[in-house]
């Protein structure tokens, strides 16, 4: 089976840490919530990449 790579461009780590601080300051650990989520998504990715678009 293929695998796949997903690339972020640069400016995606500093939006990522931008979000996070943005959340923990609505709600205190809703940053980490959000973490979570995006690497449970990206796993999903990962796993089927042809069942999101």
């Amino acid at each position: 089976m293929k695998r796949y790579k997903i690339i972020f461009l640069p400016s995606t780590l500093e939006d990522t840490k931008a979000a996070k601080k943005w959340y923990d300051k609505q709600q205190s650990g809703l940053g980490n919530r959000l973490i979570a989520d995006l690497e449970l998504s990206l796993s999903d990715i990962k796993q089927n990449p042809f069942s999101f678009g």
